[in-house]
């Protein structure tokens, strides 16, 4: 009895003694709220109600700033946002920095706001320090570049635009609600953060862009959109990105969702690790995927070459869906022995070529080349469009390779493997011959090993076994296809309409 009446008063007084300090610790935060800055035990409450216009530079021997003289912009902030508008929404051309964030942060890290700005020649420069709080009731900092429609004093498309946000920052570009907004240009816009989103309004003009970026690590590149772990979108009306310079679209491990970026003779450089990349339409000189580690890319039609680049120190296992590519597709990723690249082209207008250690190819469709390696057990699909001349070269150890010709066999073929399941399919008008070789390339495949299912229509084929050679259709071959393997080669006869 007397044990329980003192667990009973123990958990009591206990219970009241947090109720005690809960409650000291809600009238500290009160007090803090009602003294914004004041430090009670070791926390700080921080709370803006500010909105600036950056008239003038800051610190000793400020000056005025000329709008109307500027050709570039800096901001680099953490999260604050930026947003770029063409309205009257203020009486004038100019910056407005807002600050309406509000929270808890430790008192010996806290990080004021503050903001600097500063003339270097012509480029306007903007550092934004935002509080670093460790609970946020609003992360409300936004840098706005405002131009009035009825001033013109400073005019945009003049204005070379770089933004460089290390926090979760959201760019907004002619996005803004206003019903007096008009659309605006930049001369050039190079905006690189490390989350949050990026997006190109309605009324932002991108085929304006008639500049390039001020980095001597890319060339002839007028738009530069690098969101790290965020998004980056479209919002004009065809959800498209027009314009005559280069383009650079980045992400580690993000997304970029884009409709088409058309953008003639000029080059597209897609810096993606582990994001996902979504175009529908991509008209450009060339397309090269830096950096590639893994990644998934949906893209639709690809009007020119393109090729994956695989990162330096990293495994290259990307997923790649191309419906339509009019010019060369090329893939190394032959690094080490993870290297399993996922690849399906369904129409491939130029050459194919794919280096890796395993991995899933399949390419249909194929108008030329196909040139496949791989040192392990790469599963490869290929698909030979009709009256396609161009020879077909594969290498692959131990995985299965499926060559299907829909028309003649008019060109030369080399497979090479291992112990792979090789599996050729052909029409009954294709005439060709076929040299079967083991992998020494000099003894004759075993009878057993070549097997031919022709089904009931019937195609005149004769296997020697002593020469290794296998002839189909008639006696004047039009194609020849080597294999050198110490698998079983498996030839199939089929109906084009059976075609996949």
């Amino acid at each position: 009895m007397a044990q329980g009446s003192i667990r009973k008063g123990f958990f009591f007084y206990f219970g009241l003694f947090l109720l005690l300090l809960v409650t000291v610790f809600l009238i500290c935060l009160v007090i803090m709220m009602f003294n914004p800055g004041k430090t009670v035990l070791w926390m700080k409450y921080f709370s803006g109600n500010e909105d600036a216009v950056v008239a003038q530079t800051t610190g000793d021997g400020s000056r005025k700033i000329d709008y109307g003289n500027l050709t570039d912009i800096t901001i680099n902030c953490n999260y604050a946002k930026v947003t770029v508008q063409s309205n009257k929404e203020y009486d004038d051309d100019y910056i407005i920095i807002r600050n309406h964030a509000k929270g808890f942060a430790g008192a010996k890290k806290h990080n004021k706001f503050s903001y600097n700005v500063k003339i270097e020649g012509t480029n306007l420069i903007i550092d934004v320090a935002e509080p670093n709080g460790f609970l946020y009731f609003s992360k409300d900092i936004e840098v706005i570049i405002n131009n009035n429609t009825s001033k013109g004093s400073m005019n945009l498309s003049n204005i070379n635009l770089k933004v460089n946000a290390k926090g979760k920052s959201h760019v907004y570009l002619g996005g803004t609600t206003n019903k007096q907004e008009e659309s605006f240009s930049l001369k050039s816009l190079d905006v690189v953060v490390n989350d949050g989103s990026i997006k190109l309004g309605q009324k932002f003009s991108v085929s304006g862009i008639s500049g390039n970026i001020a980095d001597p690590a890319v060339s002839n590149v007028g738009l530069r959109l690098v969101n790290q772990k965020g998004s980056i979108q479209v919002f004009n009306t065809s959800n498209k990105i027009q314009m005559s310079n280069g383009v650079v679209l980045g992400t580690y491990k993000g997304r970029i969702n884009v409709g088409s970026v058309e953008i003639g003779n000029s080059n597209l450089i897609i810096d993606c690790k582990k994001g996902t990349v979504a175009i529908d339409k991509i008209s450009a000189g060339q397309v090269t995927v830096e950096n590639c580690v893994n990644g998934n890319y949906k893209l639709g039609e690809v009007s020119c070459d393109m090729s994956f680049r695989p990162s330096a120190d990293s495994i290259i296992s990307p997923i790649i869906n191309i419906n339509k590519i009019g010019g060369n597709f090329s893939l190394d990723a032959n690094r080490s022995t993870k290297d399993a690249p996922t690849v399906n082209i369904k129409n491939a207008e130029g050459d194919v070529s794919v280096r890796a250690a395993k991995g899933n190819v399949k390419v249909e469709n194929v108008k030329g080349s196909v040139t496949l390696q791989s040192e392990g057990s790469m599963v490869a699909r290929v698909t030979i469009d009709k009256d396609n001349s161009n020879p077909v070269y594969i290498t692959n150890e131990k995985g299965k390779v499926f060559l299907k010709y829909m028309g003649m066999v008019s060109s030369d073929a080399k497979i090479i493997s291992e112990k792979a399941s090789l599996n050729i399919d052909f029409t009954k008008d294709a005439n060709f011959e076929v040299k079967c070789l083991k992998k020494d390339n000099s003894t004759p495949m075993d009878a057993g090993k070549v097997k031919v299912n022709i089904g009931s229509d019937g195609v005149n084929y004769d296997y020697n076994a002593e020469l290794g050679s296998l002839l189909f259709a008639g006696s004047t071959s039009k194609g020849f296809i080597t294999l050198n393997t110490n698998g079983v080669a498996n030839f199939n006869l089929f109906k084009p309409a059976e075609a996949v």
